[in-house]
């Protein structure tokens, strides 16, 4: 009975050993059905991604996506459109997509071209740079040009000119204002000025008056104590000597231009007393002195010009104990 009972049990034994090892056959069957598959599917992807890679790689494909890039309208999308289309350049030998891909290189150029030109436009008009500089930097921009906004940039010059030539006017009235002046050293900053003006405006309508007027400059300069002598001497008045002795004390400052002789002359330092006769009819009369201390020595009987200011009058007690008063002359130049 328990040889019995242990045949059944080996009997189950194998029957159930049977049935795991007819199930591990069965799964492993699965098993390899279903790696293969996974690996089946592993292929088609990498030949998918493959296949992918080539079509991005395609010339075609790439002068879409350049397309595309173009459609956005910015200077970045035509920056790039434009890289891409180089690309295809080197990849095709389709004349027809040679042509195409040139006309797009070309359009990407002439768009890029009008960005930046419209950002150098407008920082032109924001910099703070001369009148004359935008002026030259603006032509430069539209000269053999074609812009869409050549228009705006025509208006901009033709604002700027106006700007220029008012600027220009103004500056050199305020320049020969100074030319007024009889000081050399203003003399010489103006011509300064003048020549720094014809730097900053060499374009405008006024150039040639104000080169002209450093010439006249440069003259006067060179000729700057005669002229100085000139302007003063014209600047003089003649008297006659019954107003001049009635109304000395009036006409001071008044600048005045007298001829005599000379019959008396004291010193005190570098200043000269001097006393002329200054009416000539039979003898020389109406006496008048002269203060004066330039260079131009004065001796008794010289015949003397002297262009000065008339300062009132100077009194005096004679040798013979008279009280003398006269018109007094305070000379500038004297000439013998």
């Amino acid at each position: 009975m328990m040889k019995r009972s242990i045949n059944i049990s080996y009997l189950v034994l194998i029957f159930t050993l049977l049935i795991v090892n007819s199930c591990s056959d069965q799964t492993e069957q699965k098993i390899l059905t279903l790696k293969n598959k996974i690996s089946l599917a592993e292929q088609t992807i990498l030949k998918l991604q493959k296949e992918n890679t080539q079509l991005k790689e395609s010339p075609e494909y790439r002068y879409q996506k350049a397309i595309d890039h173009m459609n956005l309208g910015t200077k970045n999308g035509y920056q790039k459109a434009k890289t891409i289309l180089e690309k295809v350049l080197s990849q095709t030998r389709s004349k027809d997509l040679i042509l195409q891909v040139n006309a797009k290189i070309k359009q990407c150029q002439t768009l890029i071209y009008e960005y930046d030109s419209r950002e150098t436009f407008q920082n032109i008009l924001k910099s703070k740079k001369p009148i004359h500089i935008k002026l030259k930097s603006l032509n430069s921009l539209q000269e053999g040009k074609t812009l869409s906004f050549n228009n705006e940039i025509r208006e901009a010059v033709q604002s700027l000119k106006k700007q220029y030539e008012d600027s220009a006017q103004s500056k050199l009235n305020g320049i020969l204002d100074k030319l007024k002046s009889d000081k050399k050293s203003d003399i010489e900053n103006t011509l300064q000025q003048l020549n720094v003006y014809v730097e900053d405006y060499k374009d405008s309508k006024l150039l040639a008056k104000a080169q002209k007027k450093i010439k006249d400059v440069q003259s006067r300069l060179k000729n700057f104590e005669a002229h100085k002598v000139a302007s003063y001497k014209k600047d003089c008045k003649r008297y006659k000597y019954e107003v001049l002795k009635r109304d000395a004390n009036s006409l001071i400052g008044k600048k005045i231009f007298l001829r005599g002789q000379v019959f008396n002359v004291n010193k005190s330092g570098s200043l000269q007393f001097i006393q002329i006769n200054s009416t000539k009819r039979y003898i020389w009369t109406n006496q008048v002195i002269v203060l004066y201390s330039g260079k131009t020595q004065v001796y008794d009987k010289n015949i003397i010009q002297v262009y000065g200011e008339i300062q009132g009058f100077h009194s005096y007690t004679s040798q013979a104990n008279y009280k003398i008063t006269v018109p007094k002359i305070v000379a500038k130049y004297i000439i013998k």
